[in-house]
């Protein structure tokens, strides 16, 4: 036996901490953790108090896994008691919590010539990043696209859905979870963080309960680190308790990740009509049933309209739009989760800061459906972010 202390830094020698770690080793495989100081904590054959731990003699394989780096095996052997040192190849920026809020991105107003969607292989069809199908090559254009357009955030998720209108294949990652999971690191390899919808519409917190040994795993918890465990659009009689229910679940599946939700279009409250009817026995109304959720939540992705005009065109809608984010509008979104207006939460999940208000769905419909025109996107992005939306995911000034 060995008594090793097994060390992982980045390139310029900084502790890597929090990397998932699976190896093959003499006695089988095994999986750990890096602690605060980047070593791996108690993976060996016997566990051990000191600083180290107790290896049996011989060849490894060891693999480490954390978003931002490249997830190269190290083949090491292992015989004299001592500390050995691995560097990790950086692959994208180490995001922080600020960076990771900072929404960026295209759900799908974005255009390149790829393969699925409305007008596949035409210059005007949709990049859909949540497309696992795409060739390599329909890949790289779609983040080349996103990257010329300063966007750094996507979208992926379900990972259980029978496709958009049979316009996209099917996918059950229960069936290819290691594929699928290979798709999700590449985004974060190729520089943009994930914001991945872990849950499919119509499923019960139950329901996601069984994909918890899949989701466990070190290597999805890594790529898990932006979930909405709602889904896209949970029905509007979707009960207040089971949205508490679903995001009390995924703090205790993802307990790093940062929380979102998501609802119908124009609809302002995690709850159905049961929750909202004064006098009916279920009653609790807006501002509690959002108290009740927002502990759990970094962020909410806004769904409005969909719009098919422009602001130009529109301007009382641009500014009924625009105001949602702003403050200094009495009744506003913000108001209401700045300022407290009407009872409604200050807090959230981000250490004493209110909740994040991302302009997040207004016009993919229309582009998806109708070819409206990417540049009705940005405008619409535009109003959201002059007017202090705290991020956009439909398209935004460039």
């Amino acid at each position: 036996m060995a008594l090793v202390i097994i060390h992982y830094e980045d390139e310029s020698g900084k502790p890597i901490v929090g990397a998932a770690v699976s190896a093959t080793s003499p006695n089988g495989p095994w999986s750990s953790v890096t602690d605060e100081a980047g070593n791996v904590v108690n993976p060996g054959d016997v566990p051990s108090p000191l600083a180290g731990v107790f290896l049996t003699a011989g060849d490894y394989v060891l693999t480490a896994t954390k978003a931002g780096y490249l997830a190269e095996p190290w083949s090491v052997h292992i015989e004299l008691d001592g500390k050995i040192r691995h560097a990790l190849k950086r692959t994208t920026p180490d995001w922080n919590n600020k960076q990771l809020r900072a929404i960026r991105g295209s759900i799908w107003p974005t255009r390149a010539p790829v393969a699925f969607g409305p007008r596949p292989g035409q210059p005007d069809n949709i990049i859909n990043s949540g497309c696992f199908a795409y060739s390599a090559a329909d890949l790289e254009l779609a983040r080349e696209t996103f990257r010329e357009r300063g966007y750094t955030h996507v979208d992926a998720g379900p990972f259980i859905d029978p496709g958009y209108h049979g316009q996209y294949p099917s996918i059950d990652f229960r069936n290819n979870p290691d594929e699928v999971l290979a798709w999700l690191e590449g985004w974060w390899a190729a520089g943009f963080a994930v914001v991945c919808f872990i849950g499919p519409d119509v499923w019960s917190t139950e329901q996601m309960k069984t994909l918890e040994p899949i989701f466990s795993q070190p290597r999805w918890q890594a790529v898990c680190r932006m979930i909405v465990p709602m889904g896209w659009e949970p029905s509007e009689d979707t009960p207040n308790s089971e949205f508490v229910a679903r995001y009390q679940w995924a703090k205790r599946v993802f307990p790093n990740a940062l929380q979102y939700i998501h609802l119908a279009a124009d609809f302002d409250a995690p709850g159905n009509n049961d929750d909202f009817t004064p006098n009916q026995p279920k009653f609790i109304g807006m501002p509690e049933a959002w108290k009740r959720v927002v502990p759990y939540l970094a962020g909410y992705l806004i769904q409005n309209g969909p719009y098919g005009t422009t602001p130009a065109a529109d301007p009382t809608l641009a500014t009924n739009f625009g105001d949602q984010f702003r403050a200094d509008v009495r009744g506003s979104l913000r108001d209401r989760f700045v300022n407290g207006y009407s009872g409604w939460p200050t807090n959230s999940a981000n250490q004493g800061e209110h909740l994040d208000l991302i302009a997040a769905e207004e016009t993919s419909y229309y582009a998806y459906w109708n070819n409206q025109p990417e540049s009705t996107s940005i405008a619409w992005g535009t109003v959201a972010m002059q007017n202090s939306a705290d991020g956009f995911f439909d398209c935004g000034p460039m």
